[in-house]
């Protein structure tokens, strides 16, 4: 096995290559800023310079089962974004599953800011409401095996993505009883409500974007953003046609097709 100076080092080689990152015990992250810290050398030794992007930690569901005290982030490229309706076959995701999610599409550049946003300014910039697929991915053997810190440094685990019509601007954003559904060949395998969240949806995104600006990170028009699963990840051992519809925003669909 090859050794590698860092973790940061260990995740490039693996998403070039298609390996499995080993995680040895004495490059487990020890807090938020030291993955935090992992993720942004492995983004930028990939040339990743923007592009779309995930909240993790955002539902209590998720937040309990890793152990995180709070939501974080992860880059999602503008190549692995899905035209909803699109079949990709399952050789193509490392993990092949899917989550439900609400969604924004930013209408206007939100560039570094002394003193960041306020929340009406981050609405403001919202140009569209969305439903969403969010396929996770990890460099890791399976998710979250090492643990929510080694999550977070591994992009949050951000994959790809699929992003739905939707509506127009943030009106109904934090409407805390839209549901959301994942549907696998018609059948309702999971679902939720927005009341999932730890916090309102527009919270969550204003937060996002000044704790990414922060960082060094800016946003940008057309840019996606996925706030939080409605309805939790289903993993797949076959074919199957995926579509995650939530309350009034329509739907986004992905079909996993055998093959390459």
């Amino acid at each position: 096995m090859k050794h590698f100076e860092n973790l940061s080092d260990a995740l490039v080689s693996a998403a070039r290559t298609g390996a499995i990152c080993s995680l040895p015990t004495d490059q487990q992250p020890a807090d938020y800023e030291s993955a935090e810290g992992v993720q942004d050398s492995y983004l930028r030794a990939l040339g990743l310079k923007g592009g779309h992007w995930k909240l993790g930690a955002s539902n209590q569901g998720s937040r309990d089962g890793l152990g995180l005290a709070r939501p974080f982030s992860g880059l999602i490229p503008s190549t692995n974004m899905i035209s909803s309706g699109d079949t990709r076959p399952m050789t193509d995701f490392r993990q092949p599953g899917a989550e439900c999610e609400l969604a924004v599409v930013l209408g206007a550049d939100l560039p570094q800011k002394p003193g960041g946003y306020t929340r009406a300014e981050v609405l403001d910039a919202v140009a569209r409401t969305i439903a969403a697929i969010e396929v996770p991915e990890t460099r890791f053997s399976a998710l979250a095996i090492h643990g929510g810190l080694a999550l977070v440094a591994d992009n949050g685990a951000a994959g790809y993505a699929v992003a739905g019509e939707g509506v127009e601007g943030a009106d109904s954003l934090d409407d805390l009883d839209r549901m959301g559904q994942l549907i696998v060949d018609g059948v309702v395998k999971e679902e939720g409500d927005v009341r999932q969240l730890v916090a309102l949806p527009s919270e969550l995104l204003t937060d996002h974007v000044n704790r990414m600006a922060a960082r060094g990170w800016e946003h940008r028009r057309g840019d996606v953003i996925l706030l939080g699963a409605l309805a939790p990840r289903v993993g797949l051992d076959g074919p199957a046609r995926i579509v995650a519809s939530v309350d009034g925003l329509g739907e986004a669909e992905l079909h996993f097709a055998a093959g390459s």
